[in-house]
């Protein structure tokens, strides 16, 4: 699993805290517990925050956000604590490390909007991508000459797309494959919080709903037979951002997705 970096961030703000906690109070020696502790809680705490989507049930959106927010707060908090230590021993260190926390902060907020600025301009080229895209648009005049009417496929179409047993049908099923791995691509990616989820769905969210309920005889036949083989992996991707803007579009709670 990879850990994320607002992870290293937070174990990085404990380290720091205790060790200037160590500086400003005395014997280093005698924190070595009361660190160790702090680094088995941050793991017990971050580990439960990775894995609580996962055990809820819930699609496991990143929200770049809340990562932020808790690495800001745990920074102040632990901040908070250096400053009252610096304090109560009388000396002058607290206006110092209450300046550090300050910038600090403002180097948290910075990133935070550099990285939502990226993430945005990202989608937008991805966006732009899409429509000036020679190949998406010839595999999908091609579904789409098969299926005139663009209703869901039927299941007996479904199944000779699979089977591909005319050439007609390989060349139709080739081109389903590559419009599903398109949008599986970009779906990820909005899960995973390196597209804008607000501008996918404000822009082509209903295609996304649209092309996973027209194709879904073709992935359920897919999944039972991935060359020989069952694969439930297949598109679960553009499956869960489908059903996640049904819900929206149905008036129905939502799954926090990426800020």
């Amino acid at each position: 699993m990879r850990i994320p970096v607002w992870f290293w961030t937070f174990a990085a703000v404990c380290h720091g805290a205790f060790a200037l906690w160590a500086v400003i109070a005395g014997g280093l020696g005698d924190k070595l517990v009361n660190l160790t502790l702090i680094d088995i809680l941050a793991l017990g705490f971050l580990g439960t925050l990775t894995a609580l989507p996962k055990l809820t049930g819930k699609i496991r959106f990143q929200n770049d956000a809340v990562h932020y927010l808790v690495a800001a707060a745990v920074f102040v908090f632990f901040g908070l604590i250096a400053i009252s230590l610096a304090y109560l021993a009388g000396n002058t260190a607290g206006a110092t490390i209450a300046a550090g926390l300050f910038a600090t902060l403002g180097w948290i907020y910075s990133n935070y909007n550099t990285n939502k600025n990226q993430r945005v301009n990202h989608t937008i080229s991805i966006l732009l991508q899409m429509r000036n895209s020679a190949e998406y648009m010839k595999h999908r005049k091609a579904v789409f000459e098969r299926f005139p009417t663009q209703e869901i496929i039927e299941l007996t179409d479904a199944r000779e797309l699979v089977r591909g047993e005319t050439p007609a049908s390989r060349e139709t099923s080739d081109s389903l494959t590559y419009v599903l791995n398109y949008f599986e691509f970009i779906s990820v990616n909005v899960i995973q919080g390196n597209l804008d989820d607000t501008i996918i769905d404000s822009t082509i969210g209903g295609i996304i709903v649209n092309i996973y309920d027209f194709a879904q005889p073709f992935i359920a036949t897919s999944r039972d037979d991935d060359w020989g083989r069952p694969n439930r992996r297949l598109w679960v991707f553009l499956q869960q951002l489908a059903e996640e803007y049904r819900r929206r579009r149905a008036g129905g709670a939502t799954t926090a997705l990426a800020d």
